[in-house]
């Protein structure tokens, strides 16, 4: 069913290869299709393949992006000449800013700092308290009466001589000034009388 909704075209077939959309495909059984031309099914969201048919509509097989190409130098060569290459050019980038300055040119690279495996220790312990959320760790309700009833179960706290944490005495401070509370106050307090 997918076959017949793909598009398709025609093309000549080269050696085991079918050029289409600036690409080669490659696929061993188009070897006994040299210089014919033949259906080509493609996907329009996957380039990776195309799906070739004879012209009478038989399956032929399914043809790889670039399926007969492979690296002509091992690919260890290949890291050691960018490596080989990258060192050049630093050394020619060094040369050049000598003779734009005219002074010779050090690069220094930043100290290593070595630490002990106490120090080590002691940073991922702190990592991991500062990534594991805390259940004493101050936390806003989301509906604001229970914002308002936080607000009052501090107050309380504070009144009473309680000493709040720093979130918090910083938020009771701040809260009041909070269109939230000032109208959850003004109901309360308009209930009050009728009480």
């Amino acid at each position: 069913m997918n076959d017949l909704l793909r598009p398709q075209v025609v093309r000549k077939t080269h050696r085991g290869e079918i050029s289409w959309a600036g690409e080669r495909y490659a696929l061993e059984a188009l070897g006994n299709f040299h210089g014919k031309q033949v259906r080509v099914a493609y996907d329009v969201r996957d380039s990776s393949r195309i799906w070739v048919r004879t012209m009478a509509g038989e399956m032929i097989g399914e043809a790889k992006l670039n399926g007969n190409s492979s690296d002509y130098i091992a690919p260890s060569i290949i890291e050691q000449g960018y490596v080989k290459q990258a060192k050049g050019q630093f050394k020619q980038t060094v040369a050049k800013l000598e003779s734009l300055t005219g002074k010779r040119v050090e690069l220094v690279a930043e100290p290593v700092v070595d630490y002990s495996q106490a120090q080590l220790t002691a940073a991922r312990q702190h990592a991991v308290r500062l990534a594991a959320p805390s259940h004493d760790q101050f936390k806003l309700p989301s509906d604001s009466m229970s914002r308002y009833r936080l607000w009052q179960r501090l107050n309380a706290r504070q009144q009473a001589g309680e000493s709040l944490s720093e979130e918090e005495a910083l938020w009771h401070q701040h809260y009041p000034k909070h269109p939230d509370y000032q109208a959850i106050r003004r109901v309360f307090e308009h209930a009050m009388p009728a009480r």
